[in-house]
């Protein structure tokens, strides 16, 4: 069976669109496999998924033998006080949802809980390797 892709779709793609800032301006569309997803962190009225080497340098050498990974954070709002539910949701979605992807779309306003509010940001930063 194929691996899910979870679709982010921040707003319209446009001229002004990129593919990965560190600030998370104008990545206005992203997907990874579900695989990617490292950990789910939590906060008032957000959510963060957070990806492991799905970035686009993903593991460059910097040029003294280390090497870099990426990390992509994945920002949502989420309705006040159900953190919690939209967790849960969005595991469930991977593990038991059918069809090969999982939208969170704020232009179609597609998402995979009622919990859920928007995709706020897609951001790209790099984590120094362990020496």
């Amino acid at each position: 069976m194929a691996e899910k892709l979870l679709i982010f779709h921040v707003a319209a793609i446009d001229t002004n669109s990129v593919s990965a800032a560190t600030d998370g301006a104008n990545v206005d569309y992203a997907a990874f496999p579900a695989s990617k997803l490292s950990n789910i962190r939590v906060n008032e009225d957000k959510v963060y998924l957070n990806f492991d080497s799905a970035g686009l340098f993903d593991d460059q050498d910097d040029h003294d033998g280390a090497v870099n990974m990426r990390k992509t954070e994945v920002e949502l709002a989420a309705v006040e006080d159900s953190e919690h539910l939209l967790v849960k949701d969005i595991y469930e979605a991977i593990v038991f949802g059918k069809g090969a992807f999982i939208e969170f779309d704020n232009i179609n306003s597609l998402f995979p809980s009622p919990h859920m509010t928007a995709v706020t940001s897609i951001t790209d930063a790099p984590v120094a390797a362990a020496s």
